[in-house]
């Protein structure tokens, strides 16, 4: 195979004009309606729907969450993976005037009646397959929520594809007091009175909680003008791509900011999504090729997991046009897998959920770390990490921040965490970093994960690099633990490549002394099956942390 083609890149500075006005996020649906209503716009495992038939279902739906009482300041609870239901929902909710607040169906229950009292939904939109169904419904009545919309897989497939996709389909008949079926929603006609609306820099359009892979979830507001700015500024990169009737696959789930910025792109665009209600590298490959796919987004775990999966060799990749990975760094040996089989450079982009995930847009790496370039509308500062007040001059290491219109507007009902983060007047993301003089930004760490170990700083993601070049590695996370006499050291939880035999921790420090300075180099070390993950398949180093703890003071040890 051939090198990796480069992808074309934006001028390091450029005057990208007058940010065109906001617009209400679901006139997107409706732009795609009008423009092209007889394209395909979603595949859902062979069921096809048109933009027409998307928007008309939505329509319904906001007629039903109307007659629910859902409007203006009434948030809208979405507690659902890739399916249609989602996409319906979400523009339905908005069409009534409503606030979407989107809950990983994967969570456990104590997260999701967390997010649920704190964002006051008053209505919840639920699978009848989730392991959560029985409990949510419990719900319903108690004063925290008013009504549960309970959709079936029986709504869009039929029931032999459903049994391939869950180990059982419920009756799709709900019967408790204040829930009903999505279908009895759609059948509701409800005459929706006009809305009074807010300014759309001001009138919320989601509720995003942050990964908390670090800490406490908290909820982003991000309004209408938040997501047309983000819009605008993907649009900036892709104009020559928006006439073209592309295929792209969803296997980034919709209800966070990744998978959701992918779904209003792509109908803005009037893409075509291929979406697979959870991830599968069988059928991601056999998709691709079968498909003709042209564009696809994922995080590493889900490369890494395509790259190791035996059909990869023989997949026919040619119809792909870009590929990108975000959410968090991808190793080399993925990276080089990829860059071989595919022969296109992998794009990795940088955002956060308060960012509407918006950051930089791809460019080269250099010295063997992954930056961009500011995205269009977004400017980025570094400050110091002391005050975080003083703007640092290029090349200089600090606290990356924000301003610009796709900034969240702030964190729900955290006036505190709020002003914490905006102090200065710019958004501070907690991430640690460079730009340099020619507006090349290099994301070196999160601000939380810094360990310090006997007074010295220590970044885990350069000890986790230094490890990942071991031959056996396969993947590593690196966390400070607690220690009597140095405060915190490291500790590393390692996964090894298939078919290599487990490694000694002193071989490790050996492999590491050439490598790292010496307080850098962990003082433990786990080899592990697997990682644990968030939803999104992030390694969460909160569990690996908790984990340590409850081994600490023996809890679960009789």
């Amino acid at each position: 195979m051939g090198k990796a083609k480069p992808h074309a890149l934006p001028p390091r500075h450029i005057d990208w004009g007058e940010l065109p006005p906001p617009f209400t996020v679901e006139s997107i649906l409706e732009r795609a309606a009008q423009k092209w209503p007889d394209r395909v716009a979603l595949d859902f495992y062979g069921t096809e729907h048109t933009f027409r038939d998307l928007h008309t279902l939505a329509l319904q739906a906001a007629r039903g969450f109307a007659a629910l009482g859902v409007g203006p300041g009434v948030n809208v609870a979405l507690h659902l993976p890739n399916t249609p239901h989602f996409v319906v929902c979400f523009f339905g909710i908005l069409i009534a005037g409503g606030c979407v607040v989107n809950c990983s169906p994967l969570a456990g229950i104590i997260e999701t009646r967390s997010q649920l009292i704190d964002s006051g939904a008053q209505v919840l939109v639920t699978g009848n397959w989730t392991t959560q169904y029985r409990q949510l419904r419990r719900l319903v009545g108690t004063g925290a929520l008013r009504a549960l919309v309970a959709c079936s897989l029986l709504d869009f497939l039929a029931q032999p594809q459903a049994r391939e996709l869950v180990s059982a389909v419920p009756d799709p008949d709900p019967t408790s007091s204040g829930e009903i079926a999505f279908t009895a929603l759609l059948a509701l006609d409800t005459r929706m009175a006009r809305l009074e609306r807010a300014t759309l820099e001001e009138e919320l359009a989601v509720l995003q909680y942050t990964g908390g892979t670090t800490g406490e979830p908290k909820a982003a507001m991000l309004t209408h003008a938040n997501f047309a700015a983000a819009l605008h500024s993907s649009q900036r990169l892709s104009a020559g791509r928006t006439a073209q009737a592309l295929k792209e696959l969803v296997i980034l789930p919709l209800y966070h900011i990744l998978g959701l910025g992918l779904m209003l792109r792509a109908f803005w665009a009037g893409f075509e999504l291929i979406m697979h209600m959870r991830f599968d590298a069988q059928r991601v490959l056999s998709d691709i090729q079968s498909k003709k796919i042209n564009l696809i987004a994922a995080v590493p775990a889900m490369f890494a997991r395509l790259a190791a999966h035996p059909g990869f060799g023989s997949c026919d990749f040619s119809t792909l046009m870009g590929y990108a990975s975000a959410g968090a760094p991808l190793t080399t040996h993925v990276r080089g897998c990829l860059e071989e089989r595919v022969e296109l450079m992998m794009r990795d982009s940088y955002g956060l959920t308060e960012t509407t995930g918006v950051g930089t847009v791809p460019a080269p790496m250099r010295d063997g770390k992954i930056g961009g370039v500011p995205a269009p509308y977004a400017h980025m500062e570094v400050v110091d990490l002391e005050t975080g007040l003083s703007v640092l001059p290029a090349g200089e290491v600090g606290e990356l921040c924000f301003t610009g219109p796709h900034v969240m507007k702030g964190y729900w009902n955290r006036k505190e965490e709020t002003a914490e983060a905006f102090r200065g007047g710019r958004f501070h993301t907690g991430d640690i970093g460079s730009i340099d003089a020619a507006g090349y930004v290099t994301v070196t760490e999160r601000k939380k994960d810094i360990i310090f170990t006997g007074g010295h700083n220590v970044y885990p993601r350069n000890v986790e690099r230094a490890i990942q070049e071991h031959p056996a590695v396969a993947e590593v996370a690196v966390i400070g633990i607690p220690h009597l006499d140095f405060g915190e050291v490291c500790k590393a939880f390692v996964v090894l490549k298939p078919g290599h035999e487990p490694f000694s921790f002193v071989e490790l420090c050996g492999f590491l002394t050439q490598r790292l300075a010496s307080y850098e180099i962990p003082l433990d070390m786990e080899i592990r099956a697997e990682l644990p993950r968030t939803s999104v398949s992030k390694v969460s180093k909160v569990a690996l942390l908790s984990e340590v703890v409850r081994s600490q003071i023996g809890v679960g040890n009789g």
